[in-house]
């Protein structure tokens, strides 16, 4: 008999399964008035991962305009939205936070995305009006104003109440263009899902990314992050396979005080 997937588990593998869904639809669906997919979500559990995946699978990862965290400034935005203005053209903004952006930078970047991302054709067009061509804006020739056709993906950890809040009157059109992807769990959720990515899908072992480490951890030090985690759960600040990952290396970087060090760095920090 085949073994079942642990409910909850189940949960937020239907969360990520659709979120993928949604977005290889958004991505392929040229005649769609919707030009903007966001994907709000807890830190670390996998969305990034999910949004990727479908980009792998569509085989325009490498093709994408890829931002990564919330340093962007107006200006930047500004040159990445016109060097990819064009029918076809994705603009990922990773882990852009608005909520822990100055105002006066979030009001400038949330004018930009809006005008990217209007539903009405004709109207779809980014100004910087009050820029002070800075050098990229120079190399590049760009404009002050220019058609956008592109499509924007957006992945932040703040939620839906967080960007409601910070954006205030932007947030009814902001809200109204993109498709939105939540991707919240609760505590169990994280815990469940994080045990079995470990147990059964092996993201420390063989399925680890090499970028982390090369080969994956040994048996010793994934047996010893899985039981750490299960058995210190309540006291963990946060758990998510990023968590798990953090975990496991510092095992395998003290392993004659592995759990002095895990302690210090993963429990009760906030």
């Amino acid at each position: 008999m085949k073994k079942k997937i642990n409910p909850i588990v189940q949960r937020v593998i239907s969360t990520f399964d659709n979120v993928k869904l949604l977005t290889k639809s958004f991505l392929t669906k040229d005649d769609s008035i919707i030009r903007g997919i966001a994907a709000p979500g807890d830190a670390g559990l996998g969305k990034t991962k999910a949004l990727k995946d479908v980009l792998k699978e569509l085989g325009i990862l490498d093709e994408v305009a890829y931002v990564k965290g919330g340093s962007i400034t107006p200006g930047a935005l500004f040159v990445m939205l016109y060097l990819n203005r064009f029918e076809g053209d994705v603009v990922v903004l990773d882990d852009v936070n608005i909520s822990d952006l100055p105002s006066t930078i979030r009001n400038e970047i949330m004018e930009m995305i809006k005008g990217a991302t209007d539903p009405d054709s004709e109207m779809r067009t980014i100004s910087y009006e009050r820029a002070v061509k800075n050098e990229l804006m120079k190399k590049h020739n760009v404009p002050t104003k220019f058609r956008f056709d592109g499509k924007i993906i957006w992945i932040t950890n703040n939620t839906i109440e967080d960007i409601k809040r910070t954006t205030k009157s932007h947030f009814a059109g902001l809200f109204s263009r993109f498709q939105w992807a939540p991707c919240f769990f609760n505590d169990d959720e994280k815990l469940q899902y994080t045990l079995y990515l470990i147990e059964e899908i092996d993201i420390l072992g063989k399925n680890c990314d090499s970028g982390i480490k090369k080969g994956g951890f040994s048996e010793d030090v994934i047996q010893n992050t899985y039981d750490y985690i299960y058995e210190r759960y309540e006291k963990i600040s946060d758990i998510s396979p990023r968590q798990a990952i953090k975990i496991a290396e510092l095992i395998d970087t003290f392993p004659n005080n592995w759990k002095e060090m895990v302690k210090l760095q993963c429990e009760n920090l906030y």
